[in-house]
């Protein structure tokens, strides 16, 4: 009988111990599915500033090659001055004040943009 009885009290814990180990495994595995979670939800984001900076990068390209097709087309000072405050407008109008620092940060952009 008391063999018996140990028996049982070893499988008991034998069990238990199982257990305890299928549970940390559950918890180990949920741990890195929400990492993983993370780290998608923090690669969809960087994917979609990418996406902006493209557009916006698009968008800096034609207003500039609009700008310069204008300035040459312009005989007067008076007609290039009009022309670069209504391309000063438009880059107000469609960059936000970050962007445009963003933008003027890089010395290429800032030579473009302030027109040296």
């Amino acid at each position: 009988m008391k063999k018996i009885l140990f028996t049982l009290c070893l499988l008991v814990v034998s069990l238990s111990t199982q257990a305890q180990q299928k549970k940390n495994q559950i918890a180990k595995s949920e741990q890195k599915a929400y990492t993983l979670s993370e780290q998608l939800q923090a690669l969809n984001v960087l994917t979609a500033k990418i996406s902006i900076q493209e557009s916006l990068k698009n968008d800096l390209k034609f207003m500039i090659q609009s700008r310069t097709e204008n300035l040459n087309a312009a005989k007067t000072p008076a007609e290039k001055a009009e022309i670069i405050n209504i391309y000063a407008q438009k880059l107000r109008a469609t960059f936000s004040s970050d962007q445009l620092n963003t933008l003027m940060a890089d010395k290429k952009n800032y030579a473009i943009l302030s027109m040296e």
